[in-house]
């Protein structure tokens, strides 16, 4: 029930390069390895809780981007914890592939200084003009 008013569902963006940029990395680092650690520690609680964030992720970019369907969560398992693991990899490929579609190519860093050597080149370039 909507209170009388009728809902009108927003009109969604394609997926582009502007709206996905960063999202598949903000996954892979928030949730990626925290799964497998979950698993490892038989951590119920935390497998469950890091297949949610990536499934509401993925729910907060389908609201404004037309994106294929990435229901995950019906496939949770408490008893074990490795196919919880796969699940999210799958997800996190089937999104790698769509990122890729629109022409984004992930960013992997090796390090800690690689990724701020990265950073500082990009935001904080110095005007060779001054």
């Amino acid at each position: 029930m909507t209170d009388g008013y009728l809902q009108v569902p927003k009109k969604k963006e394609l997926p582009s390069t502007e709206n996905l940029r960063g999202t598949y990395e903000e996954m892979y680092s928030n949730w990626k390895n925290k799964m497998a650690e979950a698993s490892g520690r038989d951590d119920v609680y935390s497998s469950f809780m890091n297949l949610l964030s990536l499934q509401w992720m993925f729910y907060e970019i389908a609201e404004c981007i037309a994106e294929d369907d990435f229901e995950i969560m019906d496939k949770f398992s408490p008893k074990n914890l490795e196919e919880n693991v796969d699940v999210f990899d799958q997800a996190l490929n089937k999104y790698l592939a769509e990122y890729e579609k629109v022409g984004i190519c992930p960013k992997h860093f090796e390090s800690m200084t690689e990724f701020v050597e990265d950073y500082e080149k990009r935001y904080f370039k110095e005007d060779k003009n001054d």
